[in-house]
């Protein structure tokens, strides 16, 4: 039987309302390991969340990115191309992209509204 690794602590500063809002919680422990987790899951594979890539690893992957750079719309399968965030997406489609880049399905504008998510 493999032994378990012993666990570090770490501590973090935080303001009077959040210190309230973490020791109301039943296990505050495993709540900020999961919010710790969920945000390096999000943070981008390239760059590991430092907002730069070296040329190299940029150059090789541009390519591979703009080829999958489209997504289908689940109700009726029309493809668009994805924004780089939804405030540069039209008016029209903001709501779709918002969707979208929230973690939910995409829906084209003209299907969002028939759409109940």
């Amino acid at each position: 039987m493999a032994k378990r690794k012993k666990a570090t602590m770490v501590g973090f500063k935080v303001d009077d309302a959040l210190r309230r809002y973490l020791f109301a919680l039943p296990n505050r422990s495993e709540f900020i390991r999961r919010a710790i987790l969920t945000a390096l899951r999000r943070s981008c594979p390239l760059c590991l969340g430092q907002g730069t890539v070296p040329i190299p690893i940029g150059e090789h992957f541009a390519p591979i990115l703009d080829a999958n750079s489209r997504v289908a719309c689940h109700r009726c399968g029309r493809t668009e191309r994805i924004p780089t965030g939804a405030e540069t997406a039209d008016d029209q489609t903001r709501r779709s992209w918002t969707r979208f880049l929230d973690g939910g399905t995409f829906c084209c504008a003209d299907c969002l509204d028939q759409d109940a998510e």
